[in-house]
Parts: structure tokens; sequence; C-alpha cells
């Protein structure tokens, strides 16, 4: 639970009280509820408790009691509340005055109150308020993750690092390794900042001069000299938040340096998207990328995941964003952490497997996707392809190596379609290293009559045939495909197994037709070529 105690005081019951002490202290944040036992003043209160007391259990002398309250306050206690009893009216006058010396909340409830039951309320509040700070940290996400994707180095840095600060809701200071404030939209002085930056702890908040800043470093380790970037309390904030802060620091420092005069040529710390290409390349081992991608709160390779690599014309120019911005659209990808990388070909995502139970139902979202993108005009993706489904993340590289494979086999093959899991195309794969006259001598003798394509007939059945083969022996899928009733594509299926001698039921028969129509576009896409 995380509320302030300004928050609690709409929720019943305490809704129905009556603060009496410590109005200065409302913003103080509760983390949880203690119940005070009855039977003395005594008991492992923590920082962030709102304690819950009766006046019976409020003990001791006048010194004891002023001294007890002190001793919540040092604790880091969120505040008081009693019921309004006889006996705590005994103490009411100098507890309630020390607790509004010392800005501690004191509330008082009704008689009627019951610890129990009452709680109930407050609770339940506490837990939508975490639920809506859950929504909102995901809606930041979603506004960073725009503006990591459409990273231009044409476009005004300023811009790009106001419109940041505008997504993380938070004033930020950027101060660069040789000590020049870069940016500083804080209420701090510039030379408050200089003075006290390097004394900031990393990750944690910590006040300069009464403003409370959170330091995120520019280079790996938090070394001194390497710069930060500063982010200016406006609240209290939750591990998620603080989490988010450090995102935004990591964007804000690519565009930082481009920036500041002279510089936008000088080399910057490595981020994840740098780190991700020299592991592909094989000269950065999968564990330190992945532990880069935890320190800057990117959940890569979190469980079973897909590799879908989208393949641009001209991929070395501007990037296509249609693909992304349909992705982080799509009500069935809402709430996943999609991690997108830029690679040679075009984009490349990994994405969690758990929504979706087979590759067949993310292959339908991507395609929804590639449409959308492609009709509103401008998207230059010309396949998308995706990997087997993978559990460690050492095969991260494996599947990367498998979409690129299904599009180079997939172009080799003239495949019609747009999204290629490797999975349609891992026979191909494994089959790349026969003899051509082999695979010549097998697919005509498999195909019969039907491989010389003699007539318009023979080359009507051998397109039937392919598509059957391809929608995986389903007769309705493929007289979809081709546009024909279901009973005309039947009928030419069976007189295609009668010419052919095949039983279309049996496995083999239909693992040789596979084979054979493999063979058979192999083939005639390298005669095309030559």
């Amino acid at each position: 639970m995380r509320m302030t105690v300004e928050q609690a005081l709409s929720v019943f019951p305490l809704s129905e009280g009556k603060l009496i002490a410590g109005r200065n202290g409302l913003n103080r944040v509760i983390h949880a509820f203690h119940v005070m036992q009855p039977d003395g003043m005594a008991g492992p209160v923590k920082e962030g408790d709102m304690l819950i007391a009766s006046g019976a259990s409020i003990q001791g002398s006048r010194e004891e009691a002023i001294a007890w309250v002190r001793s919540l306050h040092q604790r880091g206690t969120a505040g008081i509340s009693v019921n309004n009893s006889p006996e705590w009216r005994e103490w009411a006058a100098f507890i309630t005055e020390e607790a509004d010396r010392l800005s501690l909340p004191v509330i008082t409830l009704p008689d009627a109150f019951n610890c129990g039951p009452d709680l109930d309320g407050l609770l339940r509040a506490g837990i939508a308020r975490q639920l809506i700070a859950v929504q909102d940290v995901l809606e930041k996400q979603k506004k960073l993750m725009r503006l990591a994707l459409r990273r231009d180095k044409s476009v005004d840095p300023s811009s790009v690092l106001a419109e940041i600060m505008e997504a993380v809701g938070l004033p930020a200071a950027i101060i660069w390794h040789d000590e020049r404030v870069v940016l500083n939209a804080t209420a701090c002085r510039e030379a408050a900042l200089l003075r006290h930056w390097k004394r900031l702890p990393v990750g944690r908040w910590m006040a300069i001069e009464g403003v409370r800043f959170m330091r995120y470093p520019l280079h790996d380790g938090g070394e001194e000299g390497g710069g930060a970037v500063l982010f200016q309390s406006a609240g209290q904030t939750s591990q998620a938040e603080d989490q988010l802060l450090l995102q935004a620091a990591e964007l804000m420092a690519s565009y930082a340096v481009l920036a500041i005069p002279g510089t936008a040529g000088a080399a910057v710390p490595d981020d994840l998207g740098t780190m991700f290409l020299r592991y592909l390349n094989g000269t950065l081992p999968s564990r330190l990328l992945m532990e880069r991608a935890r320190k800057i709160g990117v959940m890569l390779c979190n469980g079973e995941y897909y590799c879908v690599l989208g393949v641009q014309q001209n991929a070395g120019k501007a990037m296509d964003r249609g693909l992304s911005q349909e992705l982080m659209a799509h009500p069935q990808l809402t709430g996943l952490q999609i991690v997108h990388f830029a690679v040679e070909q075009g984009s490349l995502y990994v994405m969690p497997a758990e929504t979706f139970q087979g590759v067949d139902k993310l292959a339908a979202v991507l395609r929804e996707c590639t449409e959308a993108a492609r009709s509103r005009g401008g998207s230059t993706l010309t396949r998308v392809a995706i990997s087997y489904k993978k559990a460690a993340s050492s095969q991260l590289r494996e599947a990367y190596m498998e979409c690129v494979d299904a599009i180079r086999l997939a172009d080799g093959m003239a495949d019609e379609e747009l999204v290629i899991p490797f999975s349609d195309k891992e026979l191909a794969y494994l089959f790349e290293g026969i003899p051509r006259e082999r695979m010549s001598r097998f697919y005509k003798s498999v195909l019969k009559k039907l491989s010389g394509e003699e007539g318009e007939h023979e080359r009507e059945l051998l397109r039937t045939l392919d598509m059957f083969l391809q929608q995986d022996a389903q007769v309705g899928e493929a007289a979809k495909r081709l546009y024909i009733h279901r009973n005309t594509a039947a009928y030419r299926l069976e007189k295609i197994g009668e010419m052919l001698e095949v039983d279309f039921k049996k496995t083999s028969d239909l693992l040789r037709m596979k084979l054979a129509f493999l063979f058979r576009h192999m083939l005639m896409e390298e005669k095309t070529a030559d």
C-alpha cells in the first residue's frame, strides 16, 4: 500500500475522523497499518506505518507518552489514529501538542471504530491506488518507447529531452563528464548542482539545498567522472517508477551528446542496442548483455520468448516505425514488454511468448499489424520472420539467425507470404545441401505427370496441391486461398490422389508431397535466378 495520509483521510473510516495535529505532515506516505495492542505502547512499529490505537493502550506518565510520540516520529511513522474515547481525552492535549511540533498527523476516530472490519475500506483503497499507479507507469513506459522508436538525429535534441521529461512527469538536469550542465529544468541553481551532484547516491533520493534528486550515471558502474542525469522529485515514487526513470535517463543520455556542440561524433557509453549488435557479432557474451538489460530495467528474455525480424527496403536509411507502432497498439500485446533493436535488416523484436499458444497465433497477430502498417502508407516492410520459441537467454542469437534464414529461404523460393515462421522453412534449411540433380529426380518421380505442367489443367491441379500442402492439408483453408469452393478443391484433390497414387490421409504420403514441392520451389527459383 502506498498512499499519503491526506489521501487516506478521504477513505472510510478515516474520512469519519478529525485531524487534530500534524497538518504539515499530511504528505507522509502510509505503507501499512499497525494495530496497537491494548496492553501497552511497545511494539515493532516500522517506517511508513499508520498506527491504529485506542486511548486505553496509551499508558505511563505524561513524559513517557511524549517520549513515545517522539520515538514514533524518529521511526518514520506515517501518523497516529485513535478512537475518541474518555481514556484518550486524558492524554490528548500534551500528545497533540508534541505531534503538532513534529508534524506527525494525529486523527481521532468515532468511538464506534472497530479496528478489524473498518480497516477493510482503507485496504481496498490502497489496492485500488496501487493498480492505478501500475497503469500510470505502463502509460509512461509506452510514451518512452514511442520516443525511443522514433529516434532520429535530424530532430532537435532539446525538444526530445523536453518530451522525455514530460513523459515521466519530472524535471531533470544533465551534467556532462567535463562538469558542463547540458540541461537544467529543475528548481536548483546550476552552481548548487555542480557543487553537490557527485555526493548524490546512485538510484536513491537525496536532497540538494532542500530539493530532492535521484542520480543516474551516464557510464556503467556509476563513476564520479562520468556525468549524470538528475531527476527532481515531485513526491514519493515507487520502485517501478524509479526503474522507469532509469530507462528515461538512458534515453536522455543518448540525446544529450547531440545537444553538446562539437561532440556529435564523440564516443558515448554503450547503450543496450550497441551491446546487442556486439552480441550478434560474437564479441560480447550473452551474460553481459542480460546484466546490462536488468540494470536498466529492461525485461529481456525473461521467460519463454520469440524473436520477430521485420525486414525493410533500404534498411540502412530511416527506420520504418509502422510495425512498432502497430505492435504497441494491438490489444493482444497490451502490457507486454516487447524489446526492440535496430539491426542490419531492419527491426528485431524480442516478444514474451506467454500470450500465444503457438507460433500460428503470433503469426496471425503480426499479419494484422503488418497489413495495418502498410495500409497507412509509407511502410517499407518486405517480410516479417518468426523464430522458434526459446526458453534460455543464451539462445537469443540462435533465434535471430532463424529469422535471418527464414527470410533468406522465403526470398529464395519466391514465397508470397509476408509473415514467415522459421518452422515453415525448416525443411528447406535442412535439405539445402542435397545435390540438385537428386532433388530433381525425387520431385519428378513423386509428382509424375504433374511435374511437366504440360497443360492448363495440370497447372491448375498443381497449384491446388501446392496450396493444400502449404495450409497443412486443410481443404477449407486451401479453398479460401485459391478463391474456389471447398467442394471444388476436394474434387481436384481426389483426382490428384488417383493420378499420383497417394492417400492424403497417410502422413508418409503427405511428407513425400511436401518434400517434392519444397525441392521443386528451390530448383525453380535457382533456374529463374540463372
